[in-house]
């Protein structure tokens, strides 16, 4: 560089940055039709236990070699083929990217995608693998490193909507704002479960929540929440929400008045293990929620010093319902 101006390439914490030589990064591999079809064996390869014999032995406590039957190798390798199931896992296999439209074509009838702890990055890549494949219902792209949705005022977020999704899997991905959690609501309008732990979404109190008409399911786990007011609140008019983790958030209290109102008309399921609830007069407002059956508390100041049984005593006792 011929400068001596400081330039600021990354931030990090101490000790946490270092610097690479380019042919040392591994940039990932796009999902074709090619990577799917190496995990599923193809009717005509080889087969792995010939006269039903695997080429293996097990030892036996005499200490003589005993050989291992596999039955039923081609029946089970007929129902393992592509165009005969309608779910796959791809957890960790460095996917970065999407590829070409038609390298796909072949399995628009999958249904259900576990792409768990890959590369992807970019919330373009997600959609493309969203629209090669329009009859899912079911993705998984937790652990992966997906950025806050770049929004950019006046101009339309998205051109399509994903109608058939049904489950969506976000967990410890890179989101870092819930403006990024409403985008989710409006592009995916029929979710019915969503899980967003591990993410940042302390910001939630500058939004209105909208859309998410037939969730049921969410799990805000460990995403920066320090209140009921403001932050947890903003899900309250969540029509058919019936279960709801709050695990591992700062939250030092459920208000005396957080299921009035028609506030969480019917939840059913709340989980507030790991939050900083301290003292019974803390948990009033769980007696407020008209539905609710299951409370999940435990790793807690209150429960620090009580038993599984003597919490569960307790928390009959207090709340009947």
């Amino acid at each position: 560089r011929q400068t001596n101006a400081i330039v600021r390439h990354f931030s990090c914490g101490p000790t946490q940055g270092s610097f690479l030589r380019l042919k040392k990064l591994d940039l990932g591999v796009p999902l074709t039709a090619s990577l799917l079809k190496t995990k599923y064996v193809e009717m005509n390869a080889p087969v792995v236990a010939p006269n039903n014999i695997l080429p293996h032995s097990a030892a036996t406590s005499s200490g003589k070699a005993k050989s291992i039957e596999f039955l039923g190798e081609l029946q089970i390798r007929e129902k393992q083929q592509l165009e005969n199931i309608d779910k796959i896992s791809l957890r960790r296999e460095g996917i970065s990217k999407a590829a070409d439209d038609q390298d796909l074509k072949e399995f628009q009838h999958i249904t259900e995608i576990d792409l768990a702890g890959n590369l992807l990055w970019r919330w373009s890549d997600v959609l493309k693998i969203l629209q090669q494949f329009p009859l899912l219902e079911h993705f998984s792209v937790a652990h992966n490193f997906i950025r806050d949705m770049t929004i950019i005022p006046d101009q339309p977020r998205f051109n399509m909507t994903f109608e058939n999704l049904k489950i969506l899997n976000l967990n410890n991905c890179a989101i870092k704002s819930f403006q990024t959690v409403q985008w989710v609501a409006e592009a995916m309008p029929n979710l019915e479960s969503l899980c967003v732990a591990n993410s940042e979404l302390s910001d939630i109190h500058k939004y209105h929540v909208s859309g998410f008409s037939s969730l049921r399911r969410l799990d805000c786990s460990n995403c920066g929440f320090t209140q009921w007011e403001s932050q947890v609140d903003k899900f309250q008019s969540l029509p058919v929400l019936e279960s709801l983790s709050l695990d591992d958030n700062s939250i030092p209290t459920v208000p005396r008045n957080a299921g009035e109102q028609s506030s969480f008309p019917v939840l059913t399921s709340l989980q507030i293990s790991g939050t900083s609830i301290s003292s019974w007069m803390d948990l009033e407002g769980v007696n407020s929620f008209a539905s609710l059956k299951s409370l999940r508390l435990k790793n807690t100041p209150l429960t620090a010093g009580l038993g599984q049984g003597e919490v569960r005593s307790f928390c009959l006792a207090r709340f009947p319902g």
